[in-house]
């Protein structure tokens, strides 16, 4: 079974053309090209809203397709195709600085890193004072703040570097 390096990645597939021996339907024939493509033996499913749009980009680029496909848990799901441009971001929740790297998932190169200070050094400078407030009933508050300086901090990344909100697919976050 292949091993994947990433959680969400951009695969360019060249599908069989229908036939009068071949029949077979578009998602089938998506799915048997993505297959052996990746000689992959995890569970492979396509989202609605991409199926949807599959039969027509098929014929309109000569069954050749650009997919991106995210691993979840053990299977592969097909969540976008025709895509020009695929992203992940990795995000650092430090006990002082929020950290955000943007990655092109195409060349895994890095494209810019943002940092701001961790809002919620507003109510406590460090980690246990932090658990403390959580304990007297902070604890809303504190993951309020961290929601909002992630949220702001992707924002400003993504408004930096021209990147669309629904073109990231992927997120690692640790802490």
């Amino acid at each position: 079974m292949k091993k994947f390096n990433s959680l969400a990645f951009p695969l360019d597939i060249v599908v069989e053309k229908p036939s009068d021996l071949d029949k077979k339907a578009d998602r089938e024939r998506l799915l048997d090209a993505i297959s052996q493509t990746l000689s992959s033996s995890l569970p492979l499913d396509i989202d609605l809203e991409v199926l949807r749009r599959i039969p027509s980009m098929m014929r309109e680029q000569d069954f050749s397709l650009q997919v991106v496909i995210v691993t979840l848990r053990e299977r592969l799901d097909v969540v976008a195709a025709g895509q020009a441009v695929c992203y992940g971001i990795a995000i650092d929740l430090g006990t002082t600085n929020l950290v955000a790297w943007l990655f092109d998932l195409k060349t895994f190169k890095k494209i810019d890193v943002r940092e701001t200070v961790n809002p919620q050094t507003s109510i406590a400078s460090d980690v246990l004072s932090r658990i403390h407030e959580s304990m007297k009933g902070r604890g809303e508050e504190l993951h309020r703040l961290m929601i909002e300086g992630v949220n702001a901090l992707v924002g400003q990344l993504c408004a930096a570097n021209g990147v669309a909100s629904r073109d990231i697919f992927a997120l690692t976050v640790a802490g």
